[in-house]
């Protein structure tokens, strides 16, 4: 409670994501966060909410606790950033022979599940390079029409409608506390009690589902948005890459697709998919 920024009347969307494989994560990072100001009526002031928060932070750091510590860390910035077009698994850094490539988790633990054998690591790179000089090269007929696209987006839209599904969620666990307390006094019958109560909780898990629904596209739209800025910018100097570069990998691309072993797609944070031979 402590923490929930949502007591000062803020709101801060994509806490959590959820990855191919549709399972729930905290975010740590991995994902921007989007910030609404002043979303709803407050029942916190911000000066208490941030001096409740200093002493917590205080007090972890006295045991030697920070805040979001990782203890685990990926050392090459394609771990875990590779998914298999054939079974959706994810590929591991592994050693071929003489030089280092990837291989897909399914294939390794059965190779019946899947078909998909490992690539070399330089090729990879080697079409990363290729890519993103593409991009450069035709930065004003790839990028900035997709730049114009997202514009046109509902994000005002969105917002409005979030404020509106946070009003009728309120009013709908004041309604809910009301009848249990009519129940509770006996001024309500059990039969009329327990119809209504199941029409509210049915209509706060849709309200709630539309808002987590909403809270996505707004915040993802904002992703992209960011990520095509940082990409423009760089394609704007027109310089040519020579080499891999991991620092320009890990700000552009979210994942790479592996569709064949001879053709790879990079997931651009900023939404596209750009395949290439390999």
């Amino acid at each position: 409670m402590i923490k929930n920024e949502k007591y000062t009347g803020d709101l801060i969307l994509q806490k959590t994501y959820t990855d191919d494989r549709f399972s729930r994560h905290v975010n740590r990072g991995e994902k921007n966060r989007y910030y609404v100001r002043d979303h709803h009526k407050p029942i916190v002031s911000h000066e208490d909410f941030e001096a409740a928060n200093a002493i917590i932070e205080a007090n972890g750091l006295e045991k030697g606790i920070r805040k979001d510590e990782d203890k685990y860390k990926n050392r090459y910035a394609m771990s875990g950033r590779i998914v298999c077009g054939e079974c959706s698994g994810t590929w591991k850094r592994v050693k071929l022979n003489n030089h280092f490539g990837f291989a897909c988790n399914t294939h390794v633990r059965d190779k019946n599940t899947c078909r998909m054998k490992s690539i070399p690591e330089e090729p990879i790179k080697a079409a990363f390079v290729t890519m993103m000089n593409k991009l450069t090269w035709g930065r004003s007929r790839i990028l900035l029409p997709f730049a114009e696209m997202l514009k046109e987006d509902r994000q005002a839209e969105f917002l409005d409608r979030l404020n509106e599904l946070e009003v009728l969620l309120e009013k709908n666990g004041e309604r809910r506390q009301q009848i249990h307390q009519f129940f509770a006094k006996g001024l309500l019958d059990p039969a009329v009690y327990a119809e209504e109560s199941d029409a509210l909780t049915e209509e706060a898990q849709r309200l709630s589902a539309e808002q987590n629904a909403l809270e996505s596209k707004v915040s993802g739209s904002h992703e992209q948005q960011e990520a095509l800025t940082r990409l423009l910018k760089y394609t704007a100097k027109g310089m040519m890459l020579t080499g891999y570069e991991e620092a320009l990998f890990t700000e552009h691309v979210d994942h790479i697709v592996v569709y064949e072993r001879t053709e790879i797609g990079f997931a651009m944070k900023c939404g596209p998919i750009f395949r290439e031979r390999i």
